[in-house]
């Protein structure tokens, strides 16, 4: 028998969006992942893997209004988790994270190069969609904005230069470079292009600091794990040795921004 408090037409649980409240207060807290993108309406939900790195306050979270959430009477349709956010701000730049896309799409071009196919980087892309396209449908996630994450990975890829070219030269953007034909991949590069990401996010805010690891790592990876810390933790190194971007220090926080020509050095160097 069915609990009738349960039953969705109780005073209280019968209330219109309800259920839609609960998983947003749920996924706010750090407590439970979504995946939206086969069905928006009936999102696939499960527990967080890492619920420790779950906000211990409001005050972690912020709002649409800019709000810190401190008050306890904020509805819970305001409040959103900062890599929510981090994700609105790089949404309209072309740099949302697309993370199952991406990352099949990584996944696909390390096999391709691999086998020594020596593609031309447009080729390369277009057979990495259809390859990624068919692993993500046989996990059931292939409803993916594959046009935007190819763009996507493109450029990321020509931005950190991690494609060698022919002539054992990095392929950069450009008419010349979609042309050019793969023969291999720089070290680390997965780490590296997603630096562009984080690079993208700290051009468009000063408000990413030290205690947003976990943000970011569940902005690029959609799990706040050790492993995903770990990894945002070597894509912030790798623009700081590279002098893509500097830490500076903001009462007691250490925020991140790009290095710009006023930069004379880099607050803080780190050793490779």
């Amino acid at each position: 028998m069915i609990d009738q408090r349960l039953a969705g037409n109780g005073q209280t649980t019968g209330s219109s969006g309800l259920v839609s409240t609960l998983i947003r207060i749920a996924e706010a807290r750090g407590l439970i992942e979504v995946d939206r993108t086969a069905n928006s309406k009936n999102p696939l939900i499960w527990p967080s893997r890492d619920t420790s790195a779950a906000p211990r306050s409001r005050s972690e979270c912020v709002t649409l209004n800019g709000s810190t959430g401190e008050k306890p009477n904020d509805s819970p349709d305001q409040i959103q988790h900062r890599s929510r956010q981090f994700e609105s701000l790089l949404k309209p730049a072309g740099m949302e994270p697309l993370t199952d896309a991406r990352r099949a799409l990584y996944d696909a071009i390390e096999e391709i190069v691999t086998a020594d196919d020596h593609l031309t980087l447009d080729l390369l892309i277009s057979r990495a969609k259809e390859q990624a396209k068919m692993s993500l449908e046989a996990a059931g996630k292939g409803n993916q904005p594959w046009s935007r994450a190819g763009s996507l990975v493109m450029r990321l890829l020509t931005t950190a230069a991690v494609l060698i070219g022919e002539e054992q030269r990095p392929i950069v953007a450009g008419w010349a470079g979609s042309l050019e034909k793969v023969t291999g991949l720089v070290e680390s590069w997965r780490i590296k292009a997603d630096a562009e990401i984080i690079l993208a996010l700290i051009t468009l805010t000063d408000d990413v600091s030290v205690d947003d690891v976990s943000n970011l790592a569940g902005l690029l990876y959609r799990q706040r794990s050790d492993e995903t810390r770990e990894l945002v933790l070597k894509a912030v190194k790798h623009l700081l040795i590279s002098d893509k971007a500097v830490e500076v220090v903001r009462g007691a926080r250490r925020y991140l921004k790009p290095k710009t020509a006023e930069d004379d050095d880099p607050s803080i160097r780190i050793a490779s």
